[in-house]
Order: C-alpha cells, then sequence, then structure tokens
C-alpha cells in the first residue's frame, strides 16, 4: 500500500465503510461513519466533469457537512484514542537522529539508544493542513478554473 494515486485513495474510501462498521465503540463507529460519507459525498460532487449552480450549492453543502464531521473526529474519537508512530517512522527518526550526530561528530564508540528514539512517539490527526483549509475553496476554484477532475494537489516543480 505504498504510493498510491489520487484514484487508489478514492476506492479505498469508497470500499472502507462497510469495513468500519461494528469496528470500534458505538459512538465512536457513528462518527467515523459520518466521516467517511462525507468524504465519500464531497469526493463524488468535486469529481464531476460539468457542474451547475445546484451540483456547486450541494457541494458547498456536503464540504460544510465533512468540516463539521472533522471536528466530531478529532473531538469525539481522537481524543479517546492513543495513537503512536508505527515502526517505520521510529526506524526513519533513528537513522535521522544516528546522521545527525555523525554528522556532529559527537559520535564516541557505539554508544546506546537514546531513550527517547526508542519511545513510540504519540501521532494526532491533524487538521490544520494546506489540502485539508482547502477543501473551502474548491467552490471558487471550480466557479473560476473548472472542473478538478484532472487536476492534483502536488505541488508543481
Amino acid at each position: 500500500m505504498r504510493k498510491f494515486a489520487c484514484r487508489d485513495f478514492e476506492d479505498l474510501i469508497q470500499c472502507a465503510i462497510p469495513c468500519y462498521k461494528g469496528l470500534l465503540l458505538p459512538d465512536h463507529n457513528n462518527i467515523v461513519l459520518d466521516l467517511l460519507w462525507d468524504l465519500n459525498v464531497v469526493i463524488a460532487y468535486a469529481s464531476l466533469c460539468l457542474h451547475s449552480d445546484s451540483t456547486l450549492a450541494s457541494l458547498d453543502t456536503a464540504v460544510t457537512e465533512l468540516g463539521d464531521s472533522m471536528r466530531r473526529f478529532v473531538n469525539g474519537t481522537c481524543t479517546a484514542y492513543e495513537t503512536t508512530e508505527v515502526p517505520e517512522e521510529v526506524e526513519k527518526r533513528r537513522a535521522a537522529a544516528a546522521k545527525a550526530r555523525k554528522k556532529k561528530n559527537k559520535q564516541k564508540k557505539k554508544r546506546k539508544r537514546d531513550e527517547e528514539e526508542d519511545d513510540l512517539l504519540p501521532k494526532e490527526f491533524n487538521m490544520s493542513t494546506f489540502k485539508i483549509h482547502n477543501l473551502e475553496h474548491y467552490i471558487y476554484f471550480i466557479k473560476n478554473v473548472g472542473s478538478l477532475d484532472g487536476v492534483s494537489t502536488r505541488p508543481g516543480e
């Protein structure tokens, strides 16, 4: 599951609702299912090749509902579960710390790993990202630029 294209994430989100049904406690499960549904609705409207005033109004409503669902997810579900780094992230952090020590030439013989390098750091869902911030601007872009079905959010070269 590496190097997904946008369509791959879209396919995963479309298939995720049955997989998550009943997976968490009922209150949290409903929040996650609502979030997945709202993501699907926004993706469906944003992927249309031809937009009208009514589809743009529906997309605007869907984006608002998605924002509400995301806030419920962050304030309800995310606070109820402790999440940490995955082992790959820990290894990357260890490698970066070792490289930094070696670069500073302060590494003496074979050092034991620092305790903070061994600990799994807590990870939280971050709503303060560029892509999430820009959700509210999709309607404006569609009105002024056109359909977003062929547009990438990756930064240009």
